[in-house]
């Protein structure tokens, strides 16, 4: 006999090359198989000789419960063919199966459904009838019944039992309680990075994160410290905080690291001395823990809003009805109902009952007008009876079956004036449950605390079990079933950061759709700003190429000039302050200024004295040095200066400007071009 904790598996060889076994605990709730016997034609009390001769014991299955009598004469062949004159009343088939050297009464329900026996005078006990769950396996080997377990077969007889005890592996649970820390760690010092402050004046460092003021890592941190500061209710309470199994929070004033301050370390010994004499105290710390008194109640998930009631909740469910019946299967859908190789094999035409609704049939197979399966579903969606639907179902094996199924009420299909009820052996596929409620009314009457769908009870926030879903697996009405939960640290932290952390709601996603909202507007106005700085600068860049092209005129323009002048004057004239002045080194110097704009209108930057003068031998003189200066920007002739016309009158010395200075930057002189070729 093998399993954790002492259960046992009786290992029975049914032949050298495979080997049948049997699991305590592992149960078949659709099959029954009795012991060994010599043969069919066995006598029940040459084996059950202790059992009540004669006696009875009930058979219960998916269409009902009837009880099968025997007595002393019968053989195990002879209490199969009994069992099987209820079949259509209970849904139990009964067979002989040749098994080595022997036979077994095998029972099986033909919908899968749990069977029920109910041993009145101790003949099935004598049999050895029972549901172990029968497992075959063609190796000696088996590493497919228990997680972590191996079983190496070397040699059994029937019955041979063995029994070992298996030690709990506690490796996976103490990783995972170091991957909790690890994670909780990690996500601490990111929430420190990002919250750094000088220990003096609290102001921000340059190694604080760029996250610093967030408010969502703020809400994270308190979520986090919440969880973790706070005892959990309903468990041992030497169990109930993490420094009572070897976790706890780090000293601060040894960290060198300021990322480190207030994370987890682990006290091996402490945790691994609690993982061994209290594993089951340990995993309610960390997971959600949940109980029932009636053990047809399964948890099939909770919800943030679950919680600990020191009393516990109180569940009562109300009517259970029948919400569907199938029929056996059939190879093919669209063979008339009176074909008996390929359909129910029906003789009749008449009606049937559904909830009280007549369904008329023909499956008489005259006149060709038989229904099918296909047509049969179809008459009884258009019946339009209150809540139920019919359909055809495809199995993995390629039949087919009838499927009827009520949403609102009881499903009673019945009052069948011909023959094809019987043919197709309808059987209870599934039960509903019409009412619940937690902590209400016994009767489990809906008062708003727990929805139902079929057989799934959800509470509402009307207690605090709210979210809690079960699945009722009862046929019939209960009450005061107890339901007990406790909510560990894991179920806390997981629902309380879901709310933050869960897409498209959470805080996290918000905070990303804002920072994503933000780069947006942030690069629609970088982009504005380059595209406004893009048009600046093609602005200057024309501003430069016109700029540049009127140099290049300019330069041109003063080229030009100062070959004319090399032709036109080939000597010096203008005597001023002792020296000479060429005309043309003038009329150069007089380009230059007007285009470095040294000169404008009368007054200039500095004197050159109060009698400068500029004589010009030659008529065209004058004109010339006029010229230039009104066609040369800032340098023109200021307001004293003769009309070029004077020049010409005067002939020879024309005069050229007046007492005031003319330009900018000149030694006070008196200039005079004595001869201007």
């Amino acid at each position: 006999m093998l399993t954790a904790g002492g259960a046992a598996i009786k290992n029975e060889l049914q032949a050298a090359a495979s080997a049948r076994f049997k699991a305590d605990g592992l149960l078949d709730i659709d099959r029954f198989e009795s012991n060994l016997v010599g043969s069919g034609a066995t006598l029940l009390n040459s084996v059950a000789d202790t059992a009540a001769y004669p006696g009875s014991f009930d058979v219960t299955g998916s269409s009902g419960t009837r009880t099968i009598n025997y007595d002393a004469t019968d053989t195990i062949t002879t209490l199969k063919d009994k069992i099987n004159l209820e079949t259509a009343n209970t849904g139990v088939t009964a067979d002989v199966v040749t098994d080595g050297n022997g036979v077994r009464l095998v029972l099986t329900e033909n919908t899968q459904a749990a069977i029920t026996l109910s041993d009145t005078n101790g003949l099935l006990a004598g049999l050895g009838v029972d549901n172990g769950l029968v497992l075959t396996r063609e190796s000696n080997t088996i590493d497919d019944l228990f997680a972590g377990i191996t079983v190496t077969l070397f040699s059994a007889e029937e019955g041979t039992t063995i029994k070992t005890d298996v030690d709990r592996d506690l490796t996976q649970v103490r990783s995972r309680i170091t991957g909790f820390v690890d994670a909780y760690n990690a996500a601490k010092q990111f929430i420190n990075q990002h919250t750094l402050v000088d220990d003096t004046s609290g102001e921000v460092i340059a190694e604080t994160g760029i996250l610093f003021g967030n408010r969502t890592l703020g809400q994270i941190q308190s979520e986090l410290n919440s969880v973790l500061g706070s005892a959990v209710s309903g468990v041992n309470s030497q169990f109930s905080i993490l420094a009572q199994i070897g976790i706890e929070l780090v000293d601060n004033s040894l960290q060198i690291d300021p990322t480190l301050k207030d994370t987890l370390e682990i006290d091996d010994l402490l945790l691994d001395q609690v993982l061994l004499s209290n594993p089951n105290d340990v995993r309610k710390l960390f997971s959600f823990d949940f109980s029932s008194t009636d053990p047809r109640i399964t948890l099939i998930s909770f919800g943030a809003g679950t919680t600990y009631d020191a009393a516990g909740y109180t569940l009562n469910i109300g009517d259970v009805f029948v919400s569907r019946r199938d029929s056996q299967t059939v190879l093919d859908k669209t063979a008339v109902l009176s074909d008996g190789a390929n359909s129910f094999g029906a003789t009749t035409a008449g009606t049937f009952d559904i909830n009280g609704v007549a369904i008329a049939y023909d499956a008489d197979g005259l006149n060709g007008d038989d229904d099918t399966l296909e047509t049969l579903a179809t008459a009884i969606n258009n019946a339009g009876i209150a809540g139920v639907s019919a359909n055809v179902y495809e199995d993995s094996n390629g039949t087919f079956s009838l499927q009827i199924s009520s949403t609102i009420t009881g499903l009673t299909v019945d009052n069948d004036t011909g023959d094809l009820l019987a043919s197709m052996n309808l059987s209870i596929a599934d039960y509903a449950v019409s009412s619940a409620n937690i902590n209400g009314n016994p009767d489990g009457s809906n008062d708003g605390s727990v929805t139902v769908s079929g057989r799934t009870l959800t509470a509402t926030d009307a207690t605090g079990a709210n979210g809690l879903t079960l699945l009722f697996a009862g046929t019939a009405t209960a009450s005061g079933i107890t339901l007990n939960a406790t909510t560990g640290l894991g179920k806390q932290m997981f629902f309380d950061l879901d709310t933050i952390l869960t897409p498209v709601t959470g805080s996290v996603e918000s905070e990303i759709t804002s920072f994503q909202d933000q780069n947006d507007s942030k690069q629609e106005r970088l982009d504005r700003m380059l595209e406004r700085l893009s048009f600046e600068r093609d602005k200057l860049i024309d501003r430069f190429i016109v700029m540049e092209t009127a140099l290049a005129t300019m330069q041109q323009t003063k080229n030009f000039l100062q070959q004319f002048t090399d032709a036109e004057y080939r000597h010096q004239a203008g005597l001023a302050g002792g020296r000479e002045l060429a005309g043309r080194e003038f009329v150069a110097f007089a380009i230059q200024a007007a285009a470095l704009g040294m000169a404008h209108n009368h007054v200039l930057a500095a004197d050159v004295g109060q009698h400068a003068r500029c004589h010009f031998a030659g008529e065209g003189a004058g004109f010339l040095v006029a010229d230039i200066l009104r066609t040369h920007g800032n340098l023109r002739p200021c307001q004293h200066l003769c009309h070029p016309g004077d020049v010409h009158k005067r002939r020879a010395y024309g005069h050229f400007g007046c007492g005031n200075s003319v330009f900018s930057g000149l030694d006070p002189l008196d200039q005079r071009l004595d001869a201007v070729e």
